[in-house]
């Protein structure tokens, strides 16, 4: 009884139990650039931060989707006599509203825009204010997030 590797079928007619051909397991080789995948998040502020991005995306596609909602029940109301739309079940209820858009006279124009001169003029000494130490300024905190 021979164990060999090299033999290869035809030189035994009966194949034999004991006889067989043993190849060694071949090892995979690790990448050059491993395809990075999102690590296990161990650490609650870090997992808080997943959430709070995750969630903003999420007020994001929300905000879209009511847009488009708004704006075709809108273009609905105005286009029939309805002033407004109330489930069956009278939980819900969504009401046209019109506002004016008033066009103003040329004086009023240059008034406005006068005003605006002031304001800005007004921002640009607070900023002086800031510059030169004169103001002063309490502290509030607040997150924010926003996608690298």
């Amino acid at each position: 009884m021979t164990n060999s590797t090299n033999k290869s079928k035809s030189s035994s007619p009966i194949p034999i139990a004991s006889a067989r051909n043993v190849t060694a397991p071949k090892r995979a080789r690790a990448r050059k650039n491993p395809v990075a995948s999102p690590a296990p998040v161990a650490d609650p502020i870090m997992q808080m931060v997943e959430d709070y991005r995750s969630t903003q995306n999420e007020i994001k596609v929300l905000n879209d989707k009511f847009a488009l909602l708004k704006d075709a029940l809108t273009r609905h109301l105005v286009a029939g006599d309805e002033d407004n739309i109330e489930l069956p079940d009278g939980s819900y209820v969504v009401t046209k509203v019109i506002r004016s858009q008033w066009t103003y006279s040329e004086e009023l124009k240059v008034k406005r825009s006068k005003l605006k001169e002031q304001e800005l003029d007004l921002k640009n000494e607070e900023e002086k204010e800031r510059l030169n130490g004169t103001a002063s300024a309490t502290k509030n905190a607040h997150v924010m997030g926003r996608p690298k």
